[in-house]
């Protein structure tokens, strides 16, 4: 079964869940599965910067660290990456 991450970046329903949610918990997973999406389609600077808004949420969050360190290890920031893998096992 092909994965739609696509689909998934262009849903409006997406878009609008991301917008409306005040709770920074929800926002922070919402904002760290769009990163994941984006890693998975080579498409790491908005990869890194939903990474970053998802840590900004819920700055002891191992995932949202990692999802920025998967986005600087893609770009090819090896040190940058190592820093934030550090920082999600801290």
């Amino acid at each position: 079964m092909p994965r739609r991450y696509t689909g998934a970046l262009e849903d409006a329903a997406y878009r609008n869940a991301l917008a409306g949610s005040a709770e920074a918990e929800a926002a922070a997973a919402l904002h760290s599965n769009r990163s994941a999406c984006y890693a998975a389609q080579s498409r790491f600077t908005e990869a890194r910067a939903d990474g970053e808004r998802a840590v900004e949420l819920r700055p002891s969050w191992a995932r949202a660290h990692s999802r920025v360190g998967a986005a600087l290890h893609g770009s090819g920031d090896l040190e940058g990456a190592l820093a934030a893998y550090k920082r999600a096992v801290e």
